[in-house]
């Protein structure tokens, strides 16, 4: 499969939150969320890092936009299953999650915590994002 199918652009950061916190349980959550249709630009990514240990927690939130690959809205079903896998094997979350993984630590060393992120970016749980309103937000699985 090809890596280089997608690529993001203008990633940008939405939200950081970090806090001492006793008594977490180790966690870590790499969540993308993706448009189901292009618009001129390319399709619209939302990410989420999340990381907990014993003594604390770190939450970093990303938009993006994704470009290349089929230009066609993805609907729920086969499509997705293929877009979602192919945006899995690609090389372009990886910048995305650096971006994530940064910030995290930058944000970690205010609060004096140490969360151990991986250097290479984990499988994330991939989902298309739906509109209820004027919002758009993670499809309920």
């Amino acid at each position: 499969m090809d890596t280089e199918t997608f690529r993001i652009v203008a990633p940008s950061v939405i939200e950081v939150r970090a806090g001492v916190a006793v008594g977490l349980s180790g966690q870590l959550e790499w969540r993308v969320g993706y448009a189901p249709e292009r618009d001129a630009s390319g399709r619209y990514l939302v990410a989420r890092l999340y990381a907990a240990n014993g003594s604390g927690r770190v939450c970093v939130e990303l938009s993006a936009i994704l470009v290349g690959g089929d230009t066609e809205a993805i609907e729920e079903g086969d499509a997705a299953d293929g877009f979602e896998a192919e945006l899995v094997a690609s090389n372009a979350l990886d910048s995305l999650y650096s971006l994530a993984r940064l910030t995290a630590h930058g944000l970690l060393g205010t609060i004096t915590t140490p969360i151990e992120l991986p250097a290479s970016t984990p499988t994330p749980a991939v989902s298309r994002l739906v509109r209820t309103g004027s919002a758009t937000t993670p499809a309920e699985a």
